[in-house]
């Protein structure tokens, strides 16, 4: 076979892919590899070529998909493997290219036809980044070492659009680059209206640096709160061989700024790098509504002026209306941070100066720098054109001022005659006016939406995708992300004021059924029902699943919807209980973003509406939710004050008949329980799961976590045999519930901590080799790498201790635990002074 991977499909690469990564169907857990997400990426294709691809296998029945839980993502995905069919299809494919030859230059240059096994031997690449690697049937092994060298500095690129080209900027480019290497201006913001280029110089930037030093490249969206930033920049540094902040994030609930600030002045210091912040101005909603809705540019510096866009440049929705003060302090503090440390800037673009920031610190301490990005010059503009006439170039740089976006929609405009000088007539009369009625379609569709989304959201059965690839190349529409399109800000602005208001209720409405088949639990399609009209509607959706809403972290959209509900605009279409049910959810926001102070505001508001309307159960709910808050204080008293209270209401209501869901007084037994538990009454604690055990704990799904904490509670009571007793129980029941595996093994484990109490070794060291035996056959390495060292610790024996403690630190290793592994170090060096000692 001479020449056979010219011929080799996405369909084929997937096939090799799944052959070289088998998946067990009966697995509880699969690698992000075999999602259609890290499939594109492994085999080097777009997501939604892979997309199709895999129906296409999927139909010809040579692989199969499940829902499965992706490891280290919350959410499940989709995940494939091959069929009995497929696996023979790919072994015959894989053993046939095995045999293929190609040109070859090996290390030393020299030229020769090999197999692609000979090839894959010599150089220990695989098959599909050979594929990848090579050029018409041709493999340069130096080339492809030089790739891989100059991408030996990380490099995390996230939400970054393609920019298709990029002309002029120089000094721009020279000048941040200078004031980066110098790294005495730590803190560069580079300011510029909607579409002047801020995107396209720092990824330009970004790109360049990328050889000399580590690079992060995020764009902040509306919806990002702080755990979102800090999970990516989490992500860099672990990259970079620096988990403190990974590790913070893993065991602590709450994220404190003064805990963050000593992390991250430790992990950034000499780290060689450059974090890129886009579109930091999302971090201040309410300057951005002000601009927004009233059209306002006394914000903005002088950087507007000039271009005729007063109506256009700020045009758009933004999803959060409430501020994340962690955010603020955050970017505060980071600022702080740099002033302290050398080898590592911080680069953001904004459409205005950032308030978290005064220019004392520009002027002064000289730790920020700005740049105002203004339009390309004359230079530049003639650049991105060939053959036009000298007066055409001064025509066209009168009218656009140099704006990088207008002068790409020109470029790609087959109308030269320029006959008019204002850019919004423009937009309209010469270049909206050569779209077909389809395009035009499909920007009205997609133009509704306040963030990137994908073809299935604005896609009309009758269009194809060459409508979409006619778009993006004409410079509308724009993939932000894999398969996630958006048009830009001032396009958008345009199109979405130029529709009636009937094609808008349209386009909401077809909006609405997108969700309602795709994703039916974001909040977002909440927006589109308001914007319908139908605010009650909304309310009562918002009311309905806003736990699923909070559950997927939706926090941010969900208040910036309940503000825009409970606005001047839309209040008064709702009843009274629709209003203290927002208010309420309001609070839960609140509550959960740590604000404490403002959640007892809400919750006190809506508490005063729901005793107007004599809703026992909605006032029950809300002394449960004021607990919550005063035990977050540290006011215990008055948090089982403030439990018992609704604790009392909800028992009336049942001797009443008049609760429905039993649960809602388990819970509240089950909540209370744990107050008492962790403010150390015992014997109430006990009391609370007692009851819970005799009113719900005939079933023996509820009735195994109820025991369990009862176990747990005889435990800390120091009760060890009734503990014991409990935890036999719990093996007794296990057998038939879900995942029983993964209790068995908590239960051994447990049952390992309360002999290990009560003095017997044996017996705990027995458990804990039963629980790590359920832990290796279930492939929980985290148990695996605890129950190890635990029985480190325990074992008297010299060498067994030795091994448990080297085969824990092994897998802490791998789970980048550094802190557990250096712990665990400092163990197998005290136990070999000591064996040293007695020796001599």
């Amino acid at each position: 076979m001479e020449s056979g991977l010219k011929k080799i499909t996405v369909e084929d690469r997937i096939l090799l892919h799944l052959f070289k990564n088998p998946l067990d169907p009966e697995a509880f857990e699969a690698p992000m590899s075999l999602s259609q997400v890290g499939i594109s990426k492994v085999i080097g294709v777009r997501r939604s070529h892979v997309s199709h691809a895999t129906k296409r296998l999927k139909e010809k029945k040579l692989i199969k998909e499940k829902i499965a839980h992706i490891l280290g993502v919350k959410r499940r995905r989709k995940v494939y493997y091959l069929s009995p069919e497929g696996y023979l299809k790919a072994k015959e494919l894989y053993d046939t290219l095995l045999t293929t030859s190609l040109t070859f230059i090996n290390k030393d240059g020299e030229v020769s036809k090999q197999t692609i096994k000979n090839i894959m031997r010599v150089t220990g690449v695989s098959l599909l980044q050979i594929i990848k690697g090579m050029e018409d049937d041709r493999f340069d092994y130096p080339s492809y070492l030089k790739k891989e060298e100059e991408s030996s500095y990380v490099k995390l690129i996230i939400r970054a659009p393609k920019i298709r080209k990029f002309v002029g900027r120089n000094y721009e480019i020279n000048k941040i680059k200078g004031w980066i290497s110098e790294n005495d201006k730590n803190f560069i913001i580079v300011y510029g209206i909607a579409g002047i280029g801020k995107t396209s110089l720092t990824l330009k930037i970004a790109e360049e640096i990328v050889r000399e030093m580590n690079v992060l490249w995020f764009r902040i969206h509306e919806w990002d709160d702080l755990l979102v930033i800090l999970d990516v920049l989490a992500e860099f540094l672990d990259k970079l061989g620096r988990n403190s902040l990974s590790n913070y994030l893993k065991k602590k609930e709450e994220v404190k700024i003064s805990e963050l600030s000593e992390i991250l002045e430790k992990d950034l210091n000499e780290s060689q790098s450059v974090i890129f912040f886009d579109d930091l101005h999302k971090i201040y909603p309410e300057l951005i509504a002000n601009l927004t809705y009233t059209g306002s540019l006394t914000s903005l510096p002088s950087i507007g002026k000039g271009f005729g866009l007063e109506n256009l440049l700020l045009g758009g929705s933004y999803i959060r209306s409430v501020v994340d003060p962690k955010l603020i302090q955050f970017f505060s503090m980071l600022m702080e941070i740099l002033s302290k440390t050398k080898g590592i800037s911080v680069v953001g673009s904004s459409r205005f100066v950032l308030p978290f920031y005064n220019t004392h610190t520009v002027m002064v301490q000289r730790t920020v720098a700005e740049l105002f990005l203004e339009g390309l010059k004359k230079e530049a503009t003639g650049k991105m054109f060939h053959g036009l006439r000298e007066e055409e170039l001064e025509k066209l740089y009168n009218i656009t001022k140099g704006h990088p976006l207008f002068l790409e929609l020109y470029a790609l405009s087959t109308d030269n005659s320029w006959k008019t000088r204002n850019i919004e007539h423009y937009i309209k009369s010469e270049i909206i006016a050569t779209l077909s009625e389809k395009e035009k379609n499909l920007l009205s569709r997609i133009c509704v939406y306040r963030h990137p989304v994908p073809p299935e959201a604005f896609f009309p059965a009758d269009i194809n995708y060459d409508t979409i690839d006619s778009l993006v190349t004409k410079s509308f529409l724009k993939e932000v992300a894999e398969d996630r399109f958006d048009v830009h800000d001032i396009i958008k602005s345009f199109i979405y004021h130029r529709l009636s208001p009937k094609e808008r209720e349209e386009n909401h409405r077809l909006a609405v059924e997108y969700f309602e088949e795709y994703d039916p639990f974001d909040p977002e399609m909440l927006y589109h029902i308001i914007c319908q009209g139908k605010i009650k509607e909304a309310a009562n959706k918002a009311i309905e699943n806003y736990k699923e809403y909070l559950s997927r972290g939706k926090l941010s959209p969900l208040m910036n919807l309940i503000e825009m509900l409970l606005g001047d605009e839309h209040v008064h279409e709702l009843n009274r209980f629709q209003i203290a049910s927002l208010i309420k959810i309001k609070g839960i926001i609140w509550n959960a973003w740590r604000e404490w102070d403002n959640a007892m505001v809400e919750f006190q508001k809506a508490l005063k509406v729901f005793e107007r309307l004599h809703d026992q159960k909605q006032i029950a709910d809300i002394h449960h939710l004021i607990g919550t808050l005063h035990y977050g204080h540290g006011n215990h008293n008055s948090a089982i004050a403030s439990f018992k209270k609704g604790l009392d209401i909800l028992e009336r209501l049942e001797k009443k008949g008049e609760l429905k869901a039993e649960e809602e007084l388990e819970s509240a037994y089950f909540t209370l329980g744990i107050f008492y538990l962790e403010h150390g009454d015992w014997e109430n604690a006990i009391l609370h799961y007692k009851k819970i055990l005799e009113r719900f704990g005939k079933d023996k799904t509820k009735r195994y976590p109820i025991l369990s904490t009862l176990a747990d509670l005889y435990f800390k009571k120091g009760d060890y045999e009734k503990a014991i007793e409990i935890y036999k129980e719990c093996l007794e029941m296990v057998e038939h519930l879900e995942k029983a595996g993964h209790k068995r093994m908590d239960i051994f484990y447990n049952l390992a901590k309360v002999y290990e109490a009560k003095g017997e070794k044996e017996k705990s060291f027995n458990y804990l080799q039963k629980s790590l035996e359920l832990a290796t056959s279930l492939g929980s390495t985290i148990q695996e790498a605890e129950i190890l060292f635990k029985l480190g610790s325990l074992s008297q024996d010299r060498e067994k201790k030795q091994h448990f403690l080297s085969e824990a630190k092994k897998r802490f290793i791998g789970l980048k635990n550094t802190e557990m592994a250096e712990k665990i170090s400092k163990l197998l060096e005290e136990t070999e002074i000591k064996e040293k000692k007695e020796r001599v």
